[in-house]
């Protein structure tokens, strides 16, 4: 049996699709650092005249994931020239052999996957076989509501941010984490549809 690690350390998988695309873009070769902030399920208090407390549910606000990459190129699969401008700019994706990208007034939809495994693996979205550990986010309904590039430290850097709510229109969730020890497995991530 293979024992859990003590942390998660060094690799993390990260795995992107654009809904109703079926081509998975898998960005861990040029991502340094991934930050997520998942909102608060705040409370508040309302303190009655009669001495009492009543406690009111804050709705859990927007989650914001925060990419620092260091892409050198603008292409929309794997490869040598994987970036994020076609993605934050919503356009038809152009993977001629010189691209071009221009800003529009579209909002993509994207499904983001993050995974650590002792398992070896080349994407975030497979199945994760019995003996091994693995734990696995999956968000949808994500937007990439930030690109912002540099140049002040002598490299190319990119910061990404992608959001999302919490619940969809119908209340459906737009996050699962999973998790598995050498006893069990996890099945691959769907295709976003």
């Amino acid at each position: 049996m293979v024992a859990l690690p003590d942390l998660w350390s060094e690799r993390c998988w990260l795995s992107v699709q654009l809904k109703d695309d079926s081509e998975w873009q898998h960005f861990h070769p040029i991502v340094e650092t991934v930050d997520m902030d998942e909102g608060d399920k705040d409370i508040e208090e309302f303190v009655t005249v009669g001495g009492g407390r009543l406690v009111k549910k804050v709705p859990q606000p927007m989650s914001t994931i925060t990419l620092e990459a260091y892409p050198v190129g603008i292409a929309t699969t794997t490869g040598d020239d994987l970036g994020f401008t076609q993605q934050f700019h919503g356009q038809t994706y152009d993977e001629t052999s010189a691209k071009s990208s221009q800003t529009t007034h579209t909002w993509d939809k994207y499904r983001a996957v993050f995974l650590w495994t002792d398992e070896t693996v080349t994407n975030a979205v497979g199945a994760i076989a019995e003996a091994n550990n693995a734990v696995r986010y999956t968000i949808d309904e994500a937007y990439f509501t930030s690109n912002k590039w540099s140049f002040t430290d002598g490299s190319k850097k990119h910061t990404i941010l992608l959001k999302f709510t919490a619940f969809d229109k119908s209340g459906s969730q737009n996050e699962t984490v999973e998790s598995c020890d050498a006893d069990e497995e996890l099945s691959a991530v769907s295709d976003y549809t």
